[in-house]
């Protein structure tokens, strides 16, 4: 457990020492993404259109996937028990849950990264494919730094 309180220690001190006014807008944008109830709707809008499509197995795993992303989330929270850092550059308020894991970050990678690996499948050409599959990645990553 040191290893991971050293680590994030360190992240925030970097994230700290990188902080900049004018990227507090993007950092909103980015953190709220990955809120409980964007991600939902963006969730049930995937789910509802793989299902539309006929590709039903799809919508199933997406929807498989993000359940196991939640459960996976609170019982690591509920095991580790980590208290949020109180940092000066915080733009919303503190969550009263536990931190470690990021809900927002677990959960968006879960959802994403379903959505933009399971889409990009659907999809012929290679470049629209690796843009989709880049997105879904990325965007939670972002949304994890935020």
């Amino acid at each position: 457990m040191e290893y991971i309180q050293a680590a994030d220690g360190d992240a925030l001190f970097w994230l700290e020492n990188h902080h900049r006014p004018w990227l507090n807008t993007v950092m909103k944008v980015f953190t709220h993404l990955g809120d409980k109830w964007t991600v939902i709707g963006i969730l049930l809008a995937a789910v509802l259109i793989f299902w539309l499509c006929r590709r039903r197995r799809t919508a199933c795993i997406v929807l498989a996937t993000a359940v196991l992303g939640l459960a996976i989330s609170q019982a690591v929270k509920y095991i580790v028990q980590r208290p949020r850092p109180d940092v000066a550059w915080r733009l919303l308020d503190r969550p009263s849950n536990p931190s470690l894991p990021s809900g927002h970050s677990l959960n968006s990678m879960a959802i994403y990264g379903a959505i933009g690996l399971t889409a990009s499948r659907t999809l012929r050409r290679r470049v629209v494919r690796g843009l989709v599959i880049a997105l879904g990645l990325g965007l939670p990553l972002l949304i994890g730094i935020s």
